[in-house]
């Protein structure tokens, strides 16, 4: 992050809950790791102190990737970030961050390696209703995920 010309920012960490992968005679995957940062000056997006462990469960209905995260869990990691901000996700996978992004109302950049993911992302990014936001003209084609 930090030789690509980004500020970190601090890590908060994804409790999964007691349901995560249980591995007999090994400790349980039960926590993810969430790095932040900005590119330029960190604009505080809210007031409230925003908790460093978030306690949700992956719901399969909202995975569709191997790695998918919860929407729930994204919305409130997305807190912030001002709505109306730009977050990137470099590794988009199924699109969950885009489609979080769009419910909140910021806007999003998002990269995959595997081209068999757009369609989803599309399908996904199209099924959320776009009446409860408009971005044309400040980001350009900012649904358009390549």
């Amino acid at each position: 992050m930090q030789l690509s010309g980004w500020v970190w920012l601090g890590v908060a960490v994804w409790d999964k809950t007691e349901a995560a992968r249980p591995q007999k005679g090994k400790f349980r995957n039960q926590a993810e790791y969430v790095v932040w940062g900005s590119h330029g000056v960190y604009e505080k997006a809210t007031d409230k102190c925003l908790p460093g462990v978030f306690r949700q469960s992956v719901f399969t209905e909202d995975k569709m990737h191997m790695t998918g995260k919860p929407i729930a869990l994204l919305e409130q990691l997305l807190e912030i970030c001002k709505p109306g901000g730009l977050v990137l996700d470099p590794f988009i996978g199924s699109g969950s961050t885009a489609v979080a992004c769009k419910r909140t109302g910021r806007h999003y950049i998002g990269m995959e390696i595997v081209p068999g993911n757009i369609p989803i992302i599309e399908q996904r990014i199209a099924n959320v209703p776009a009446s409860l936001f408009s971005f044309e003209g400040q980001y350009g084609q900012s649904e358009r995920v390549l």
